[in-house]
């Protein structure tokens, strides 16, 4: 919503941030949570307006990819199992973006996991972690960490030069026709969009 709380686009909402004059507030009204424009003051730091600036960039560039056909792909995990764009037709992919030197990649790892094991009786959906590391020392972090995706090790070349993206934690979420329906950083969002794109 813009500051009279009018509703607008996203992306209009996102351009917005762009300016510097504005931060996102999260208000509630009948019981649903909506983000609104709040004018701020002009003396604000600018660090505070950079860091406002460089999270709307980042969404409005996860934003463009939706409705998009996810790059051609052909994985294989630490485990040896292929994953391409024919064996995962018609199945949902939720897909981690991550490497191990990143502290939210691995402390989301158990919220992860219990969203692994809630639809761990469905066979149309895939959870496919896609790594910068290389697959040995995936294998020594897994032996002390549990990550019930399926990991795929030494992927910086596709996340970077075929999907474009070079922030981390990054989750996508591709429906059963191959299209990228969401990108997000936060886990937090995870569980809705996922039970949204299933319905």
């Amino acid at each position: 919503m813009d500051e009279s709380k009018k509703e607008i686009k996203k992306i209009v909402f996102l351009q917005h941030l762009l300016n510097g004059k504005y931060i996102p507030v999260r208000v509630l009204i009948n019981n649903k949570v909506h983000h609104q424009l709040y004018r701020i003051d002009a003396k604000i730091s600018e660090e505070i307006k950079q860091v406002i600036k460089q999270m709307a960039e980042i969404e409005i560039k996860n934003l463009m990819y939706e409705g998009k056909k996810i790059p051609d792909f052909n994985f294989t995990d630490l485990e040896g199992k292929s994953y391409n764009d024919k064996n995962t037709k018609g199945k949902v992919i939720v897909m981690k973006l991550w490497f191990i030197g990143c502290k939210v990649c691995i402390q989301e790892m158990p919220q992860l996991n219990e969203l692994v094991q809630k639809y761990s009786n469905r066979n149309d959906i895939i959870f496919l972690s896609l790594a910068l590391d290389k697959s040995q020392k995936l294998k020594e972090f897994l032996h002390k960490t549990t990550f019930k995706y399926a990991v795929v090790a030494d992927k910086e070349k596709y996340i970077n030069e075929d999907l474009q993206i070079n922030e981390f934690p990054t989750h996508i979420i591709v429906n059963r026709k191959g299209v990228i329906v969401k990108v997000f950083s936060s886990a937090k969002f995870l569980p809705n969009v996922l039970s949204n794109t299933l319905k």
